[in-house]
């Protein structure tokens, strides 16, 4: 069994391989464990060879794989600081495939505020806004808001992967730097500050 990705997530690599060991008498094609936002997966290349293969986050998530690990672990490390930073011992995880909820507003914004509310099957419970929210703004109509799958936020501000795992009630304020801030939305007390 082996995995690659850059030179410095080789422990990370190893925790993936070590994550599989006991499994062993199980090993086939398409064997899958989740750790973080989505499943690291044995691809059989030969008998009794195997390569860990990850979803291709940032082209076709949901049917495609790759066999570089490097963005698959590069997220989990960011959500894993992220909560721990926050001292956030609960997390509440959100699959790469599951929806969110942007305003459109916010597309190409500098700043991004993400809320978020208890998740469903299929939603994360995730809105994401324009930060700071203009003054005076309304409720947005369902036509000033867009979903897309969890995945989509690498194309869009990459480092908002990192809040994912934040519970309801804890808020925070990503830029194209990194997470900015974490808080939680009932004092606005500050959990940890950035970039992260």
């Amino acid at each position: 069994m082996s995995g690659t990705a850059a030179n410095e997530l080789s422990a990370e690599v190893a925790g993936i391989l070590e994550a599989f060991r006991p499994y062993r008498a199980e090993f086939r094609d398409g064997l899958s464990i989740r750790i973080g936002w989505g499943p690291f997966v044995l691809r059989r290349d030969a008998n009794d060879v195997y390569t860990v293969v990850a979803p291709q986050y940032d082209e076709r998530p949901i049917d495609g794989v790759t066999d570089d690990l490097t963005l698959a672990l590069r997220t989990l490390v960011g959500q894993t600081l992220v909560l721990s930073r926050a001292g956030i011992t609960e997390p509440v995880p959100t699959s790469f495939d599951q929806d969110l909820i942007i305003a459109n507003r916010a597309k190409g914004a500098a700043r991004w505020a993400l809320a978020r509310t208890e998740p469903r099957p299929h939603d994360s419970g995730w809105y994401i806004d324009v930060y700071p929210t203009p003054p005076g703004s309304e409720a947005l109509a369902p036509s000033e808001m867009t979903r897309y799958p969890a995945a989509q936020l690498l194309q869009m501000k990459k480092h908002a992967v990192r809040a994912l795992f934040l519970p309801p009630g804890v808020a925070a304020v990503v830029s194209d730097d990194g997470v900015e801030v974490i808080f939680r939305e009932g004092d606005f007390s500050i959990l940890a500050q950035g970039p992260l």
